[in-house]
């Protein structure tokens, strides 16, 4: 169906809605519609009107995917999720180490062959901007702990925070996303691959890695600033320790450093 624009009042542009969809729904002169934005267009829906975004999996068919596919699942925005398993074993790990990281979902029904999770929170995505503002913080104080010698069970701890957070961001972009979105989702997967990074070195780096983390500290600072207040002058400066951590970095952190590289490139495309 091909709908006409028309343009009113110099800057507002118009689409008139179907009769015959507005007559089913019995709508009115000065009633309200939400419009939302999709990865596919526009969604008009009526007050109350609320399509849940469902998926079912089955266990007997997966094994060592699944808490990944349920987490992505989650991040890709759907409401509920089913799954299906022979076995309550299978499902154990999902219940203790995937559950936790998805903010909102819950488990609302576990039968013999069945667990149905569910987002309860009826989250829109309007706190994204808050949320990743606490990716930052988090991700850019593990740095700086993880250079005065943080313990494995802190980097941990604060990884697993970090991943609730990401995942949340993901799921936010995911339920009205557009191709402008897409730089964000990358560099929302960076943080989150960074902090996988430092969890996996934690205490097995050496003093001379703990003081290059103290060089990262300092990019990553420009890095956070750099995206909440851009500039050109700025994003040169950035560039300039952007290229010395290229040249420096010691093996053992070279995904790490790639990560936050990848978040600098991200930036200057979220800004360009």
């Amino acid at each position: 169906m091909k709908r006409k624009i028309i343009q009113i009042a110099g800057s507002t542009q118009l689409v008139s809605l179907p009769r015959a969809w507005c007559k089913q729904r019995e709508l009115k002169k000065g009633q309200e519609v939400n419009v939302t934005e999709t990865s596919d267009g526009l969604l008009v829906a009526t007050e109350g009107q609320v399509t849940l975004k469902t998926k079912t999996i089955d266990l007997n068919e997966i094994s060592i995917l699944k808490n990944r596919l349920v987490i992505t699942l989650y991040q890709q925005g759907y409401d509920e999720i089913r799954i299906q398993y022979s076995d309550g074993a299978q499902v154990r790990s999902i219940i203790e180490r995937a559950i936790p990281e998805l903010i909102g979902m819950e488990i609302i029904e576990q039968k013999p062959t069945m667990l149905i999770l569910k987002d309860i929170s009826g989250s829109s995505g309007e706190d994204y901007d808050t949320v990743l503002r606490r990716v930052f913080h988090i991700l850019g104080q593990l740095i700086q702990d993880g250079s005065a010698g943080a313990t494995a069970e802190h980097f941990l701890s604060v990884e697993q925070t970090i991943n609730k957070f990401t995942n949340y961001c993901l799921r936010a972009l995911s339920k009205k996303r557009t191709l402008k979105h897409e730089h964000q989702y990358m560099l929302i997967q960076n943080l989150e691959r960074a902090a996988d990074e430092l969890k996996e070195n934690g205490e097995k780096m050496t003093k001379k890695e703990r003081l290059f983390l103290g060089v990262t500290s300092t990019y990553y600072t420009r890095l956070n600033a750099l995206y909440y207040k851009y500039s050109l002058e700025d994003a040169e400066k950035t560039a300039l320790l952007y290229e010395r951590l290229k040249k420096t970095t010691p093996a053992n952190l070279k995904l790490y450093v790639e990560s936050l590289l990848r978040t600098y490139d991200c930036v200057i495309n979220i800004n360009l």
